[in-house]
């Protein structure tokens, strides 16, 4: 019971609220008159003496028959005031799209007569009808200014490809008509500013165009940069300009560029590079020849590279180790950081030095070996052999050397026979000795004895 009293109580006064807020709206909308807000106010009256006696159910049924019936009023309301306003917003449109007519004038009868339609449906006070009709109507009238731009905007372009076809007449006719209707259009007033620049130049521009036509670029783009130098500002000549040298790069550039790309998807870059250089000699403004002339470069570059590469790795496998090294040192002024010419000119200088050790050190081993001078060819036989690569082997007559220098390392006896009065000597072995007869153990070897007499000249023998 507690609960349906608070319900009561509650439905009591959003009632009261509704009739208290909403008698003058309803009145002021035309939706009820003062009499009937008084008879309203009574049945809300007899509701909450109905609620008082507690007789929940007659003043349940009062209070939802009263807001249903106000809750109905106010909707009609809501479709009248919205109708009303759509109505004006739909009389705006038409007044605004009114310079239309003549040009899309199906699109804009329709929408009148929506206009009218809708009208009488609110006269006839069929607010929801009349609401609907007018938004059809605002949407008709919207595609009229739609349809309108649509054909304004073709007028634009017909004008300008006029312009370019050099029919001053049809490209004026085309812009009258878009200004007409839009005067407030910048892209109309700009070219029609342009068309009466050009108008004067029409010999010129003819001429260009009649080189254009016979094929011959050069002439007409040489014409309209000329034209182009005189009248910075004409931004048509600019745009024939840039149309000219399209033309131009389409019919005889274009097929060298082409081709250049296809011989290099071949491999064959220096062919294309050839054939790109060609291209950037007709066209030598434009950038793109120039930036794929660098990208083949480069690719020529990389093949050089490998290539080197290869050929010094098969040296280095081939142990020669000067030619390996000479190309690692190419690859790096070609690309410096290389890393694996940085690796093999490092590892093949490093072969180098010991190769070059290996044959001094032999070669000064050969050297005194001729001259006889065993210990010494013996000593840098063996720094020879010390720095002897690892893929080198002694050659049979660098073998033969060796075992004759070991049979030359045995030390020998040696006698030496004089006067007993002469001071014989034999440097770095034997100091100043009289001697008659005297034995020495020595190494094979080159040496120099010496005799020394008072009264006669001395006598060095080797």
């Amino acid at each position: 019971a507690s609960s349906l009293d608070t319900e009561l109580l509650l439905a009591k006064e959003a009632v009261h609220k509704m009739v208290d807020e909403g008698a003058k709206v309803l009145v002021d909308g035309g939706m009820m008159s003062i009499d009937e807000i008084v008879a309203v106010k009574k049945e809300l009256n007899s509701a909450d003496r109905e609620l008082a006696n507690v007789e929940h159910d007659k003043a349940a049924k009062a209070y939802r028959g009263i807001e249903a019936r106000l809750s109905g009023l106010f909707d009609v309301l809501a479709n009248k005031d919205e109708a009303e306003r759509l109505s004006m917003e739909l009389l705006d449109l038409l007044q605004e799209y009114a310079r239309f007519k003549e040009l899309v004038t199906a699109p804009y009868v329709e929408a009148v007569n929506l206009s009218d339609k809708g009208l009488d449906l609110l006269n006839e006070e069929r607010y929801s009808d009349a609401r609907s009709i007018f938004e059809e109507g605002i949407s008709q009238a919207k595609d009229v200014k739609s349809v309108a731009n649509d054909l304004l905007d073709a007028s634009l372009k017909q004008a300008e490809n006029a312009m370019d076809a050099l029919q001053w007449s049809e490209a004026r006719s085309a812009l009258n008509k878009v200004i007409e209707y839009r005067p407030e259009d910048l892209e109309a007033k700009r070219l029609a500013g342009q068309l009466n620049a050009i108008e004067s130049l029409r010999p010129v521009l003819e001429k260009a165009r009649d080189a254009l036509d016979a094929g011959n670029y050069r002439k007409a783009i040489n014409i309209y940069a000329d034209l182009s130098e005189k009248y910075p500002d004409i931004e048509f000549i600019a745009r024939k300009l840039e149309a000219a040298n399209d033309a131009y790069r389409i019919a005889r550039v274009k097929p060298l560029v082409d081709k250049a790309e296809k011989e290099f998807e071949a491999g064959n870059y220096q062919k294309s590079l050839e054939l790109l250089t060609e291209a950037s000699e007709l066209a030598p403004e434009d950038q793109s020849i120039g930036k794929a002339i660098i990208a083949v470069q480069e690719r020529i570059r990389q093949e050089i590279i490998e290539e080197k590469l290869d050929l010094a790795y098969k040296f280095y496998e081939g142990f020669q180790w000067l030619e390996a090294r000479n190309l690692y040192s190419e690859v790096l002024e070609l690309d410096p950081g290389n890393e694996e010419a940085e690796k093999g000119s490092v590892e093949t200088s490093k072969r180098l030095t010991e190769e070059i050790k290996f044959n001094a050190a032999m070669e000064q081993a050969k050297s005194f070996y001729k001259g006889w001078r065993f210990p010494k060819a013996l000593s840098y036989f063996n720094q020879a052999v010390a720095n002897m690569p690892e893929h080198r082997e002694l050659s049979s007559t660098q073998h033969a050397m060796r075992m004759d220098l070991e049979r030359q390392s045995k030390a020998v006896q040696v006698t030496l026979e004089s006067d007993k009065r002469t001071w014989v000597s034999v440097l770095g072995i034997l100091p100043p000795e009289l001697l008659r007869e005297k034995t020495l153990e020595m190494y094979p070897d080159v040496y120099t004895i010496k005799g020394q007499r008072n009264g006669y000249k001395d006598v060095i023998i080797e």
